[in-house]
């Protein structure tokens, strides 16, 4: 759905989020290479070693698309302020690479929880950043 591969669909909780981050969607030309869609909660630290990326995901995506995923998911799940918008946002196409990474995240929830993912992920989590990310996409931001 993000990249329009898919038409929009989901839970009515789902379409209330996504209706209008598709429309601030345009169309894009990065390169796309392979990217890990899933970063956050997915590397180890310990002291004296390198991080360990566990759980990949692949996705053929431009680069600044999962910087955008990884901070959608600080955003929404991880507590992260305003300010992580601003340190990315030197990254191509950053507005709507927000855009494309809250399409991705609320509909791969829809998809996972189906009726349950209200509960379990309430939309007030994503409205927020649904905002920022529209605005960013209308070259407000970042």
């Amino acid at each position: 759905m993000a990249w329009e591969e898919a038409p929009i669909s989901g839970s009515s909780a789902g379409l209330e989020l996504l209706e209008p981050l598709a429309l601030a969607r345009r169309p894009v030309h990065l390169p796309e290479q392979i990217v890990h869609g899933d970063l956050a909660g997915n590397v180890l630290f310990a002291d004296g070693v390198a991080p360990a990326i566990i759980d990949w995901s692949p996705y053929w995506r431009p680069v600044s698309w999962a910087a955008a995923v990884a901070v959608v998911d600080a955003l929404c799940w991880y507590g992260a302020g305003p300010q992580v918008l601003e340190r990315w946002s030197h990254l191509p196409e950053w507005g709507q690479m927000l855009v494309r990474a809250l399409i991705y995240r609320i509909a791969t929830r829809d998809a996972a929880f189906g009726p349950n993912a209200q509960a379990r992920e309430p939309n007030s989590a994503y409205r927020p950043v649904v905002v920022v990310a529209i605005a960013a996409a209308h070259h407000r931001i970042g």
